[in-house]
């Protein structure tokens, strides 16, 4: 590398990065009375590769920290509410955590069972799953844990985190035997949404609402006078003056007629019926008992009664 190479690169923001990492990391050496300041080891050692995956020492707190300066977090309001940190994460995200210890299962299987939980609930394509190994070699426990984090590639839903932890989750308990060192110390949890209606949905809801009511109190007040005239119809018709008669005929024959009660009531005063017989001639007629004799031979034997009546 030349020296108008190394300037054009130590000016870009990758060589800014790798300087100010590298002064921070390095460490003071003092050998042979001569004091000099060494670079930091390898930022990836691979231990034990094939039963527990790799192991990345820039997750270490002291190196995770230096790197999270030069990293700017986005807002993760307006895709959930709750949040997850993923393990060598600088920040909160909307994702899905399963953090367990084993002392049987490697990456391997474990991102096997992965790949299957996947294709089983039909999330190809929706989800981007990772595994990591969380403590070192040097930690305290010797026992290896694992960390699964799940990420969406649209739109965050709880529920999508929901179903492949839990999934995940019951498919690794099956591992498990008497001794149950494949799977405990178990621990999950995915970020949330907020379910409930937004202010701005109710506001928009409220104002719906009322411009329904304007236009149905409108729609009451301008059939105003056809409901009058409706209410006039059926008052009408239920006093009507008229009546239905029906007057036997000839025959088979029946006359039905409409008759006004108004005026039938007016003919009938106009006509009264007699109430007394004053006017009536009435002489008093004088019985005799016994039969009364006759020109005719068929009045044999009648009663004077009988005979009056006759004539």
């Amino acid at each position: 590398m030349s020296t108008h190479t190394f300037t054009r690169f130590v000016k870009t923001m990758e060589g800014q990065y790798q300087v100010l990492l590298g002064h921070a990391l390095a460490k003071e050496s003092f050998e042979d009375n001569v004091s000099r300041m060494l670079p930091v080891k390898d930022p990836v050692i691979i231990l034990n590769k094939e039963k527990v995956g790799d192991y990345n020492p820039n997750i270490e707190n002291k190196t995770l920290s230096l790197i999270c300066n030069y990293v700017q977090c986005p807002s993760t309001a307006s895709n959930c509410t709750t949040t997850v940190r993923p393990f060598g994460h600088c920040c909160d995200v909307c994702a899905g955590l399963l953090t367990f210890a084993s002392e049987t299962l490697s990456v391997n299987k474990i991102s096997g069972l992965i790949s299957k939980v996947v294709k089983e609930i039909h999330l190809d394509g929706l989800v981007l799953p990772s595994v990591e190994r969380i403590n070192g070699e040097d930690d305290n426990d010797p026992i290896p844990r694992f960390q699964v984090a799940v990420f969406q590639q649209q739109t965050y839903d709880d529920t999508v985190s929901r179903i492949f932890i839990k999934q995940l989750h019951n498919k690794l308990m099956n591992f498990q035997t008497q001794n149950g060192l494949e799977y405990f110390h178990y621990e999950y949890d995915w970020s949330l949404l907020d379910h409930s209606y937004a202010p701005a949905s109710k506001i928009a809801g409220l104002v719906t609402f009322c411009i329904v009511i304007l236009i149905a109190a409108a729609l009451f007040w301008r059939n105003a006078d056809e409901r009058e005239r409706l209410r006039a119809f059926v008052s009408s018709n239920a006093s009507s003056s008229f009546r239905v008669v029906w007057h036997p005929g000839k025959e088979d024959d029946d006359i039905v007629q409409l008759v006004n009660s108004s005026e039938d009531l007016i003919s009938e005063e106009e006509d009264p019926l007699p109430t007394s017989f004053s006017n009536m001639n009435h002489e008093p007629m004088p019985l005799q008992s016994g039969a009364i004799t006759t020109g005719s031979p068929h009045a044999e034997g009648l009663t004077a009664m009988e005979m009056k009546m006759i004539e």
